[in-house]
C-alpha cells in the first residue's frame, strides 16, 4: 500500500478493507464522484482468492471514474497482465514486496 501512496495513486485516510466477502444491499441510484474511486486487490492471484470474479464484474462498470489496482503473483498472473493491457482502468503492479516490519 505504501508503493501506491508513494506515487501519488492515494492517501493514507481513503483505504478501507473489505472482507474477501462482504453482503451488501445493491445501489439502486446512480453515485456521482468527484475523483477517481480506485478498488485495491493485494493477494495471491488465483480461483480461491476471485480475482478472476472481481476483473469480471468489474469490466462490467462503464464509467472511467473507477480504477482497479492490482498486487500480487500466482497462477493468474498472466491472465491478469493480459486483462490490465486490454482495459485502461486495470492496472497490474506485479508483486509488492513487504518493505515495513510491524
Amino acid at each position: 500500500m505504501e508503493e501506491l501512496q508513494d506515487e501519488g495513486l492515494c492517501k493514507r485516510s481513503c483505504f478501507k478493507v473489505i472482507p474477501l466477502y462482504c453482503k451488501t444491499k445493491p445501489q439502486l441510484e446512480e453515485k456521482k464522484f468527484s475523483h477517481k474511486f480506485i478498488i485495491l486487490f493485494i493477494g495471491t492471484l488465483d480461483d480461491n482468492k476471485g480475482i478472476d470474479i472481481l476483473i469480471n464484474s468489474f469490466n462490467e462498470i462503464k464509467s472511467d471514474f473507477f480504477e482497479l489496482h492490482i498486487g500480487g503473483s500466482g497462477e493468474l498472473k498472466e491472465y491478469v497482465e493480459k486483462v490490465a493491457n486490454e482495459n485502461q482502468n486495470i492496472y497490474y503492479h506485479g508483486y509488492l514486496y513487504n518493505t515495513t516490519k510491524d
